[in-house]
């Protein structure tokens, strides 16, 4: 930089936290520096770079080491002392055009564009590359770098692809067949030659260059065509997964090198070998689509995994020996396990999943960087994983990531970590710090008590007190969530109720804890949020409640207990005298029923009965006929009011029975379609009823279905009865359908059967529901609190 004078074309400026500030002319780049100004010293400077003349300048930010950061229509600029890059499309930005930036409390650079939305960028600085032309993402199977030190990638139907500066560039002839998708099937060998699988064979291209054209197709014992990864073992042969699920091997060196079959299916317990290791002490291992193999010369054994991987659990996927001589084993959905103990014929293996805080079960690759750090790809992001403290960090495309599958991971020469990723290219440096998370703030967003909910504001709260339960809210459910500032990842919580709780929970990615029975007495509940990488909230989240006691454990209580024991007596005395008065009603209502009932239907028979007797025998006959049908009819109600009465039949079990005998007598042999929908007596066991409301229930159920028996000419009836349970006690409702012919209720009629059913329904302080019209059947229904 220079001493300068103060711009006067200046069209975008920053400020840091320091008192500088960055300045951007027509053509030119500007620092003040207000402490130099404070010194005396001369305070502007202008900077080496210089804006091409077509360079738009959008935004400016000057980050915490002091770098420049520049938003142009051409990518995003960064300045650090003399020296300048330009990140673009090309390593992963949605868009070139971009229209703001500004940093978070993370460290977090957030850039706005014209087409391609908000974008995240943190440190470490994982940088993305995707194809130089097209800009697309793509899903990539694998990397390698080449013997020369550069980066290839195949990816999914679009073949071969090389690092180049401005991006991904094709691989000349990759893209069509045999070589289009040749997938996890590409290795390039000690000597440099470069090994393929084609869609049905395997082709070789001797080294170093990756030139197509001179592909040369390789045997195979059998003809079998190539399915797995290329593998090269410590005796140098090549080793490669049929599709005929065998294993094969060939010498590199041989001028006509052919595949010959090491292991077949029957070995492998009928799965291909999907991935192979070599082990430490001249071992290989295998992995196949549903076990894991280990060879050790000639000698072929199955891994039995014991400890926290199940035998069924593992589908691996991925394979790695770290410097400890650990095995790390990714599988498909039991997330990852690793033994320290490979060379035990059952080693025992500790699993990390999503309990643990991995972000994903899937894992598909492993790499292990130069400290000693595993990096698992997982199905939703990378993940760093120290075993020296067990503390994971995931890396997203908040991150710079450039999707969320990682497919395969390598550490290059210089210890730099590389990820084919369902999005793109990715490339971390895992020397670099990521900066530390913010702490994460958490907020309470539900509270109930004894299955009431509480009010909480609908954004949440941090602090809830004040909150009074009445004795039977000891159960109690507390909800709460948390966001990660910096990632967006999902978080961890830890919770404690003081009072009850002596320390705070095991971490967990559930949102919710419930307690149960609590005791009477005042209550703090506290919850926090913990990122991946161990922040923890700074500011709790609280509820402040206290859970009442009971009356009988009240002080006041003794005094009103001794009040109601004083007047005991006189209660003992009222109860008395209102079971004297309930026996005179049902003694009045009984003289009524044998009165309008069975009186009644007595003195009707007796004037037909003389009738008869004066009258021809023609008449006679008839009349005889009615006495019959009246006789039925009383003793019907006999019959139905000594059942009403009988303290043996106190139970709505003993109703039902009675509802089945009344229903089989009526519709039995009528014709029709009959459904019943009736709870099983064990159900109703136990229920009592009072001899009134029993009869009353009885006769409103008689009414109905003789309706329905003589007058709707019905082909199906459905009657049914439900029976509830709930806080203000039991509810019946009955309910009796059919397709008959209907009527209009608001018309009158010269019959009591309607009115008889309303007496009845409002006897029993119960709900009527009629519903009819002519040519569309009948439904009656009766709801009643028993």
């Amino acid at each position: 930089s220079e001493e300068a004078a103060p711009p006067r074309d200046s069209v975008r400026a920053a400020a840091s936290s320091d008192g500088r500030a960055l300045l951007v002319g027509r053509e030119a780049l500007f620092v003040f520096d207000a402490a130099a100004a404070q010194r005396g010293a001369e305070p502007w400077q202008r900077l080496a770079f210089e804006l091409a003349p077509e360079e738009v300048v959008h935004a400016t930010a000057i980050d915490a080491r002091g770098r420049y950061w520049l938003a142009t229509i051409e990518g995003l600029l960064v300045l650090e002392g003399e020296r300048a890059r330009r990140i673009t499309q090309a390593q992963g930005l949605p868009d070139d055009w971009l229209r703001g930036l500004t940093f978070d409390r993370s460290g977090t650079l957030w850039l706005g564009s014209n087409q391609g939305g908000l974008t995240g960028l943190s440190e470490p600085g994982i940088s993305t590359f995707r194809s130089a032309h097209e800009r697309e993402r793509m899903n990539l199977a694998r990397v390698l770098q080449a013997s020369d030190g550069r980066v290839y990638v195949s990816a999914s139907d679009r073949g071969i692809l090389r690092l180049e500066q401005d991006g991904l560039v094709p691989v000349p002839g990759s893209q069509v067949e045999p070589f289009r998708n040749v997938h996890v099937r590409f290795f390039q060998d000690r000597s440099g030659d470069w090994w393929l699988g084609g869609t049905a064979e395997v082709w070789r291209v001797r080294g170093p260059e990756l030139e197509l054209a001179r592909a040369e197709a390789v045997g195979h014992e059998g003809g079998a065509g190539a399915l797995g990864e290329f593998f090269q073992g410590a005796d140098g042969r090549i080793w490669i997964g049929g599709s005929d699920q065998g294993l094969y091997a060939l010498e590199p060196a041989a001028d006509a090198p052919v595949f010959q079959r090491v292991l077949s299916a029957a070995d492998l317990d009928g799965a291909f070998p999907r991935t192979l290791l070599a082990g430490h002490d001249g071992s290989t291992w295998i992995a196949t689509n549903t076990a894991l193999f280990r060879r050790r010369g000639g000698d072929l054994q199955r891994v039995q995994p014991r400890g926290a991987l199940a035998l069924e659990e593992l589908e691996p996927r991925a394979l790695l020996l770290d410097s400890r001589g650990w095995l790390w084993v990714g599988t498909r959905h039991a997330g990852l396990a690793y033994t320290r103990e490979p060379g035990e014929k059952e080693p025992v293996f500790t699993r990390l999943s999503l309990k643990q805080g991995l972000p994903s079960d899937h894992v598909p690759a492993l790499a292990e960087d130069e400290h000693g750090r595993i990096w698992i790809g997982t199905g939703r992001g990378l993940v760093r994983f120290d075993p020296e403290n067990a503390s994971l960090r995931l890396f997203t495309t908040a991150d710079g990531l450039a999707g969320e599958t990682v497919n395969h991971l390598i550490r290059d020469r210089n210890g730099v970590l590389w990820a084919a990723v369902a999005g793109g290219l990715s490339r971390l440096d895992p020397s670099v710090a990521p900066a530390p998370s913010l702490s994460p703030p958490v907020c309470i967003r539900r509270f109930e008590a004894g299955g009431r909910a509480l009010p909480v504001p609908e954004s949440g709260s941090v602090h809830l007190a004040g909150l009074e339960l009445s004795p039977s809210e000891r159960a109690v459910v507390v909800a709460y969530a948390g966001i990660d500032l910096a990632h967006g990842a999902t978080l961890r919580f830890q919770h404690r109720l003081e009072g009850l709780d002596a320390d705070w929970s095991e971490s967990s990615a559930e949102t919710s804890v419930s307690y149960g029975s609590l005791a009477p007495r005042s209550y703090r509940f506290l919850v926090r949020a913990l990122t991946h990488d161990g922040v923890a909230s700074t500011a709790p989240a609280v509820v402040e409640f206290r859970l009442a006691a009971p009356l009988w454990q009240r002080p006041w209580f003794l005094v009103a207990l001794a009040l109601a024991l004083a007047g005991g007596l006189l209660g003992v005395q009222l109860l008395r005298a209102g079971r004297r008065h309930a026996l005179e009603r049902i003694r009045t209502q009984i003289a009524t029923d044998l009165h309008d009932e069975v009186g009644a239907g007595l003195a009707q028979i007796a004037v037909l009965t003389e009738v008869a007797r004066r009258v021809g025998a023609e008449t006679s006959s008839a009349r005889l006929g009615e006495v019959a049908e009246l006789a039925r009819a009383t003793r019907s109600s006999m019959a139905d009011l000594v059942w009403a009465i009988d303290p043996r039949r106190d139970t709505l079990r003993d109703l039902l029975q009675r509802l089945h005998g009344v229903t089989a007598n009526l519709f039995g042999g009528a014709g029709l379609e009959l459904v019943l929908r009736m709870p099983s007596e064990a159900e109703l066991d136990g229920l009592a009823l009072a001899p009134d409301r029993r009869r009353h229930l009885l006769l409103f159920f008689k009414e109905a279905a003789q309706n329905v028996a003589r007058h709707a000419r019905a082909t199906r009836v459905e009657i049914e009865l439900v029976v509830t349970s709930g806080r203000t006690g039991s509810r019946l409702r009955l309910t009796l359908q059919d397709d008959g012919r209907g009527f209009d209720p608001s018309v009158r009629t010269e019959g009591q059967g309607l009115a008889s059913l309303r007496r009845r329904a409002q006897a029993l302080g119960g709900e009527l529901v009629l519903e009819s019209a002519p040519g569309r059947g009948t439904r009656v229904e009766l709801d009643v609190l028993l």
